[in-house]
């Protein structure tokens, strides 16, 4: 897909997505992360994140960007946008059979210093008891710094809702892996949540998250052996 284009869709994709369309459902949060241990920059990090994600009658759209050391000079920001077109929405027929609940056409754009990728393929949505969403995307990865070159990525993103006493338990994350590109090693990087609905204790459930989110990186920025495993405190506020 030629980068023009591609920007141009995603622009109209963000323009309707969050100016006067009928959402199917819609949420959005803030979090704080704190770890100590990463590789390839600053050892201690405290990262501010947004993200965004509604359903509409033409699929799905997210969007996070993340502010790294956000209090201090030296300030780096990263962000995807991932607007998604639901086959079933747009042909107005239910596709689901089994555990099988639609299927997709996929496309981000990572961006942020210095970073411009773009990603576009198909995803097929599941549904399993507990999860409130489990994605599996499939994509074609064009790394715009690489000349003549591209890869294949798979990124896999769920939710996970286990209810304990007054409160619930949150298992929530997402899995990349990414394939080599140009002089870039394949790597694969992990988020998994641990995570605890504490506003349940004073009566104002699924609003306030806390707990730990776990970094795993192999291959870091595909930088052969330049391994990561960080465990980061984080509390997410949710909109």
């Amino acid at each position: 897909m030629k980068p023009k284009l591609y920007l141009s869709i995603t622009t109209c994709v963000i323009f309707f997505a969050c100016h006067g369309m009928a959402y199917d459902f819609s949420t959005s949060n803030v979090q704080l992360l704190r770890g100590s241990g990463y590789q390839l920059g600053d050892t201690d990090r405290t990262i501010a994140t947004f993200e965004l994600a509604n359903s509409y009658s033409l699929g799905d759209f997210f969007f996070f960007f993340d502010a790294t050391n956000p209090f201090t000079d030296g300030t780096s920001i990263y962000g995807e946008i991932s607007p998604r077109f639901s086959v079933g929405k747009i042909i107005n027929k239910d596709l689901s059979f089994s555990i099988f609940k639609d299927l997709l056409v996929t496309t981000t754009l990572e961006t942020g210093n210095d970073i411009r990728r773009y990603l576009y393929g198909l995803a097929i949505d599941l549904k399993i008891p507990y999860f409130q969403f489990l994605k599996l995307n499939f994509y074609i990865r064009d790394d715009q710094k690489i000349e003549n070159d591209y890869t294949m990525q798979t990124t896999i993103a769920w939710r996970v809702l286990v209810p304990i006493s007054i409160t619930k338990l949150i298992f929530e994350g997402f899995f990349d892996y990414a394939g080599g590109e140009g002089d870039k090693e394949p790597n694969i990087m992990a988020a998994p949540r641990l995570l605890i609905d504490i506003g349940s204790f004073w009566k104002d459930p699924t609003r306030i998250e806390a707990g730990v989110e776990f970094q795993i990186w192999k291959n870091k920025f595909g930088v052969k052996d330049v391994n990561e495993f960080v465990p980061q405190a984080m509390v997410k506020y949710i909109f």
